[in-house]
């Protein structure tokens, strides 16, 4: 089938037709986390990216899966893809005979996590974009981020506070996983003040949470359980990937901030 060109505007599935099927909900994950895997680390690079990519069929059935809202609600990110599959499947490992993986495994591990993020709706040289159908509402994703961040912030601050606490023993396999890290309760206030200032960021703006963070207290321990939760939102575990996108953001940004205080 890659020999001829997939329709322009008609979707593509597994059996034909206008809609996904069990087959198409069957092998998603799999390729979900093929496309991830082996681009950080192998180097090859199954989704499009910004020159369209080698297989144009299998672009145009993920183009169609994300089109359909039950998917792309619950699709993942290559972050998530990558880091979450080498403790499941017993580790992955880079090609040492492949492409040069440096700037491939920066774009993934967040090197975009940056305000202004780009628009949902681009695509960049690695990432495939945030297609849904109806589009994305940066707003909408940015609320949702900050209801799952306020919500659940009894959990979360402590669980941000590992970062300053005990590693857990035994250690585990994932890289970004340690279940039994004990917080350090002694920065619980500061990291907390510092997550509301996120929260005000994602709700009203980065310049009014800039300029309501505390002076004082300890920035460079908060600026560290703030990376330590950033690196460990799960997408769609935590939340969509969009919103995730934007937490992260909205994170960097007033980790940047309190390392300027620091």
């Amino acid at each position: 089938a890659e020999g001829a060109a997939p329709p322009a505007n008609a979707p593509v599935f597994f059996l034909g037709g206008d809609n996904m099927s069990l087959v198409d909900i069957q092998f998603a994950p799999f390729l979900e986390r093929m496309a991830a895997s082996v681009l950080y680390y192998k180097g090859m690079q199954i989704r499009g990216g910004r020159d369209g990519g080698q297989f144009p069929w299998v672009e145009a059935w993920f183009r169609s899966m994300e089109a359909t809202p039950s998917y792309a609600a619950t699709r993942s990110d290559h972050f998530t893809n990558a880091h979450s599959l080498p403790p499941q499947i017993g580790g992955c490992y880079p090609d040492g005979d492949g492409p040069d993986l440096a700037p491939i495994q920066a774009e993934i591990d967040g090197s975009s996590w940056k305000l202004p993020l780009p628009a949902a709706e681009a695509t960049s040289a690695y990432e495939p974009a945030v297609l849904g159908a109806g589009g994305v509402d940066d707003a909408a994703a940015a609320r949702e981020a900050a209801f799952s961040l306020l919500s659940n912030h009894a959990a979360v601050v402590p669980f941000a506070c590992r970062a300053l606490g005990k590693k857990g023993m035994p250690p585990v396999r994932a890289e970004y996983a340690d279940p039994n890290a004990t917080p350090n309760e002694n920065f619980v206030d500061y990291v907390d003040a510092a997550l509301r200032a996120v929260a005000q960021s994602l709700l009203e703006s980065p310049a009014a949470a800039e300029a309501g963070l505390v002076q004082g207290g300890e920035p460079a321990a908060a600026a560290e359980a703030l990376a330590y939760l950033r690196d460990r939102v799960g997408v769609p575990r935590d939340m969509p990937h969009r919103s995730a996108q934007l937490l992260r953001a909205h994170l960097n940004h007033i980790i940047d901030a309190l390392e300027k205080q620091a």
